[in-house]
């Protein structure tokens, strides 16, 4: 239906707050919003494996957001880290402790968010 790539700073990006490993809150703004046709909304941020120190933290936080939210919504929403394997997108749905193994996690095909 639409998509934001949000921005990296500043109140009017959207921004989750995660624990980083320091043991502080900071806040960690997801790269894609997506409404898909079906109105689920995505909440993406794409990674490498490896790329970034704190993306656990980040996913992790991502998914409780989304469980929150999709609740009080009553509306669907899916989220965490993206990664790029083999010409696909990858996303977890569930915690995860390393973004290196993927096994378990979900391909995203948006053509299966147009119904």
């Amino acid at each position: 239906d639409w998509w934001y790539k949000n921005g990296d700073s500043g109140a009017e990006n959207f921004a989750i707050q995660y624990q980083h490993s320091d043991g502080r809150f900071h806040l960690f703004f997801v790269d894609y919003i997506i409404r898909m046709k079906n109105g689920t909304v995505c909440l993406f941020d794409t990674k490498s494996s490896g790329g970034d120190a704190e993306a656990v933290n980040k996913h992790n936080a991502l998914i409780d957001y989304v469980k929150t939210e999709s609740e009080k919504r009553d509306q669907k929403i899916i989220g965490g880290i993206i990664i790029e394997d083999n010409d696909s997108w990858r996303y977890s749905p569930m915690y995860i402790e390393n973004v290196k193994e993927l096994a378990g996690w979900n391909s995203f095909f948006p053509d299966h968010y147009l119904k």
